[in-house]
């Protein structure tokens, strides 16, 4: 009877350490989520940047045309060469991480799709706020990851199972009487 409780004592161990496996996964699932949400929204909100950029770049060729057609109506000395070239340079620059954010943007939506089971999950095309939020002790993070973690749970389980399977074992030992 002594040998059976544990052996019950272990699989209700082993049973709850399966079942913290669960809610890792929902954990883990959520998390894939957010992230390609925020990665969507941070891929559109570079883009609308690198937009912007390309804007600031056009101003400036313009200038620099300007500036170079009047000095070469007054004969003098305009723009240097190499000015046009960092501008086609730093043009290059924007639209290599333009391909960038697009990619990271299709993989992004591509993701929240597949994890959603959605075929038209998509997210709202609105820029990125500030997180208003205070950051707590490392203390209360412990606490909550002790606390909230399934994978804790899933540790405490095991080693429940194991000390039973060990109580099991020392049990194994004693000598069987039969009456």
């Amino acid at each position: 009877p002594v040998r059976l409780g544990h052996l019950r004592d272990a699989a209700r161990a082993g049973i709850r350490a399966a079942g913290g496996d669960g809610g890792r996964v929902r954990l883990e699932l959520r998390n894939n989520v957010r992230r390609a949400y925020f990665g969507l929204l941070f891929a559109r909100d570079s883009r609308y940047l690198l937009d912007r950029a390309r804007g600031w770049l056009n101003q400036a060729e313009t200038t620099l045309n300007n500036a170079r057609a009047s000095a070469s109506a007054d004969g003098g000395a305009g723009p240097s060469l190499n000015d046009a070239r960092q501008l086609r340079i730093y043009r290059a620059d924007v639209n290599g991480r333009d391909a960038q954010a697009r990619q990271a943007e299709a993989v992004a939506l591509a993701s929240l799709r597949f994890l959603t089971d959605e075929a038209l999950a998509d997210a709202p095309d609105t820029p990125l706020c500030a997180y208003e939020g205070e950051v707590g002790s490392l203390v209360q993070h412990l606490t909550r990851a002790r606390l909230n973690r399934p994978e804790v749970a899933m540790l405490q389980a095991g080693i429940a199972a194991r000390r039973a399977q060990l109580a099991m074992q020392r049990w194994a030992y004693a000598p069987d009487i039969a009456v």
